[in-house]
């Protein structure tokens, strides 16, 4: 949702620091065991949220007996999308914006910093406690979740609380994109346990890809992209539920 959050955004500013690597040999036992653990509740939460919004309708029904005019898609009902609220300007293709000696996989990760989800505004915006104490309100970059009062809007908030409220993730900065958006939340790709969170919701039919933002980080398109044309194809999450086109 980007129309400033409604709710004010966390005033202090600041960022923190990746946790220092001291684990022995029984810690990295216990360190993978958490992360499969990790992993595995995700996948429940996945398929829950796959499983409520397979073969049904989010969307109210037209109770007029007279209308004959189709319903509007989320997309439809909405003139600027939250992905469209982003800095930089539209680009249609992704191959036009790789730079000189950019990998062809654009896989290079920047390093990013370590926090503790405290609060979920919605499907693609919440605020982080850093090491700190420092809070910041996030926003994922290139991916769109159902803005307030469209289909879905409150299944993508509780699907992304599911995945990630109270768990520590790490936060990296695009390669190229600005710092902020507009509204002065920081623009973070977002990982838990090594998996990236937009890519699952993307995957899951709960996000949809921003491909005009995909000159700003080449290794999340590449990841977007497929999982976006994967759950269109397969009707999966929102694009049955809430007939995205």
């Amino acid at each position: 949702m980007d129309d400033g959050d409604s709710e004010a955004a966390p005033d202090r500013r600041g960022g923190g620091q990746r946790p220092p690597d001291t684990h022995g040999g029984d810690d990295q036992r216990r360190g993978r065991g958490v992360r499969v653990s990790g992993q595995l509740r995700r996948a429940v939460v996945v398929g829950v949220f796959i499983a409520l919004t397979a073969g049904c309708s989010l969307v109210e029904p037209d109770e007029s007996p007279t209308s004959k005019a189709p319903q509007t898609t989320a997309a439809e009902q909405v003139p600027r999308s939250s992905a469209e609220e982003q800095t930089s300007p539209p680009r249609s293709e992704v191959d036009q914006a790789e730079p000189d000696n950019e990998p062809e996989d654009g896989s290079a990760r920047p390093d990013g910093d370590y926090a503790v989800v405290v609060y979920v505004v919605d499907g693609d915006t919440f605020d982080v406690e850093f090491t700190d104490g420092v809070v910041e309100r996030i926003r994922t970059p290139q991916i769109d979740t159902p803005e307030r009062d469209d289909c879905g809007f409150d299944e993508a908030t509780r699907f992304t609380e599911e995945l990630i409220l109270g768990q520590t993730v790490e936060l990296i900065p695009t390669r190229d994109g600005p710092d902020r958006d507009p509204y002065d939340r920081l623009l973070r790709a977002v990982e838990i346990d090594g998996d990236d969170v937009g890519a699952i919701l993307v995957r899951a039919g709960a996000a949809r890809w921003a491909p005009r933002y995909a000159n700003e980080d080449l290794r999340l398109a590449a990841m977007y992209e497929p999982a976006e044309e994967q759950a269109r194809r397969e009707a999966i999450g929102f694009w049955s539920g809430c007939g995205w086109s």
